[in-house]
């Protein structure tokens, strides 16, 4: 898990000061890796960069204690160019509410 989840998982106020910093966007938490789901990782890195202007504003008004270097932020977009046609993928696979076999080569 990450500093910055761990920050906002033990701390209430701050999760309140960064969705009050999306006025605009839906409320949303951090998503965290669950190794459960494959693609969770992938749709993390996405919500991290959807996030990325507002943890950076936390930061520079010196509400957020910790965040990603650049080049961590660069990895987070990569990492999530890479493994998104793997989520997609996926999901196909495990659908629910159709026959996922004749999917399968």
């Amino acid at each position: 898990m990450s500093k910055s989840g761990q920050f906002f998982d033990l701390s209430s106020h701050a999760t309140t000061k960064l969705l009050g910093k999306q006025v605009e966007c839906r409320a949303v938490k951090l998503i965290q890796d669950v190794t459960t789901r494959w693609w969770s990782t992938s749709a993390m890195c996405d919500e991290l960069h959807r996030l990325k202007m507002y943890l950076c504003l936390l930061e520079n008004e010196g509400d957020l204690t910790c965040n990603l270097t650049d080049a961590q932020w660069c990895i987070v977009c990569d990492l999530h160019i890479l493994l998104k046609p793997f989520m997609i993928a996926q999901r196909l696979l495990e659908g629910q509410t159709y026959v996922t076999s004749s999917s399968a080569p």
